[in-house]
């Protein structure tokens, strides 16, 4: 499956290639437009009874700013200016024309995609120097009603967003809308933890463990919130494989997909978000982002914390599967089900894992299982599969009804050879 991309870099009020990234949802406009070809609205937001939020997502690795963010517009009601022509987002010329008119060095359309609560959704991936001049255009050739000959438009200068964009703390939240559903991540900055299973702790573990050692992540990363739901399976996929499939587990996590189908869904998403990459976590980052900075074998009581057998045998017959995602206590980074309800497919090969201290590990270069953790809603509080360090295996080819995935979303900034999930 091949990924597009659209990148713009502006210097001196020219036009070349690789700084913009203009993510999927947005299609490109025509450089070079004059605006002073439409009449600008004097009112303000409130007197053109416009609704509408503007989110900034500044990027950081490693505790440095990438100098690029994602802008998010969400419009509740279009007002007296309703129906919209178009949204653009253009960035003028630093050098205005005789007339005081600016020209644009870029202008794009802004895809406005409908969200599941009605309201109009659409972002823009950009180098954050280019966005400090951005301006983002309402359009319309209607007022109060009336259709005019001349066109129109709100103007929405970025500046002042930008000066409230968030740095990228742990825990960080941030929302995607991908073919009509709703993802949610949090963010999971650069860092070092102690991966695996401590001296004291090796009775807990049985033989699912490995020595503990120090892991340093070099890159921040977006894990999703909560397990993949089959909501958000069957919007992209089009198919509902779980076995658990009744239409009131809708939320609840997809489960019966193979490791190579959970891969397939990743690159589905990344070709509808071509400003990022979709893709399964390492063992190391889903260990990290389950840990969350808490160095015990879990970030809680399990029964608080996880859908297991204990709490989910309505029928004193057996657990009868997972139960809605969400609806336990997350961990500090705000990520749901990180352990019970399903177990999660990892990118890695399963094998023996270095012992001594590391960097960014992704596992054996290959092997017959690939890794699967956080155990499912048939363990008990004494399973060994619920805890943060313990290791689990199953074959890529077979899909599972207690294996179910999450996908880590990155920036397409990050170097390809960061992209660690190979199909």
């Amino acid at each position: 499956m091949k990924r597009t991309e659209k990148n713009v870099d502006m210097t001196m009020g020219t036009l070349r290639r690789s700084a913009v990234v203009v993510v999927a949802v947005i299609v490109a406009g025509i450089a070079g437009r004059a605006w002073g070809l439409d009449f600008g609205l004097g009112e303000t937001k409130e007197e053109l009874r416009l609704k509408y939020d503007i989110a900034v997502e500044e990027h950081s690795f490693d505790g440095d700013s990438t100098g690029r963010v994602t802008v998010v517009l969400t419009i509740a009601d279009e007002g007296r200016l309703k129906p919209l022509d178009g949204v653009e987002l253009g960035i003028p010329a630093q050098e205005k024309n005789k007339d005081g008119s600016n020209w644009m060095d870029l202008a794009v359309s802004i895809d406005m995609r409908k969200s599941d609560d009605g309201k109009r959704v659409g972002r823009v991936h950009l180098r954050k120097d280019l966005a400090e001049r951005a301006v983002i255009r309402l359009n319309t050739r209607t007022m109060d009603g009336m259709t005019g000959l001349t066109g129109m438009y709100h103007a929405i200068p970025m500046a002042k967003y930008l000066k409230s964009a968030p740095a990228g703390p742990a825990g960080t939240r941030t929302q995607v809308v991908l073919n009509g559903v709703e993802f949610a991540y949090r963010w999971c900055p650069a860092g070092e933890f102690n991966m695996g299973a401590s001296a004291d702790e090796k009775e807990q573990y049985k033989d699912r463990s490995v020595a503990q050692h120090r892991v340093r992540l070099s890159n921040g990363f977006w894990m999703q919130e909560t397990e993949v739901t089959q909501a958000q399976y069957e919007m992209v996929m089009g198919k509902r494989p779980s076995f658990w499939q009744w239409r009131t587990k809708m939320h609840n996590p997809v489960e019966q997909v193979s490791w190579h189908e959970a891969v397939e869904f990743c690159a589905w998403l990344s070709e509808m978000d071509p400003g990022y990459n979709y893709r399964l976590p390492t063992e190391a980052e889903w260990e990290y982002a389950c840990r969350a900075g808490t160095s015990g074998p879990r970030y809680g009581d399990l029964l608080e914390i996880a859908w297991v057998f204990n709490n989910t045998d309505e029928f004193a017959e057996g657990s009868d599967g997972h139960r809605r995602v969400g609806t336990k206590k997350p961990n500090p980074w705000g990520l749901y089900d990180m352990f019970g309800n399903v177990a999660e497919w990892c990118s890695d090969w399963s094998g023996p894992p270095s012992t001594v201290n590391t960097s960014d590990p992704t596992g054996p270069k290959s092997g017959e299982s690939r890794v699967v953790r956080g155990g499912d809603c048939f363990a008990d509080g004494g399973h060994p599969d619920c805890l943060a360090g313990a290791r689990a295996a199953w074959r890529p080819s077979e899909p599972s009804r207690t294996i179910g995935f999450r996908v880590v979303r990155i920036p397409v900034t990050v170097k390809p050879s960061e992209d660690r999930t190979k199909r």
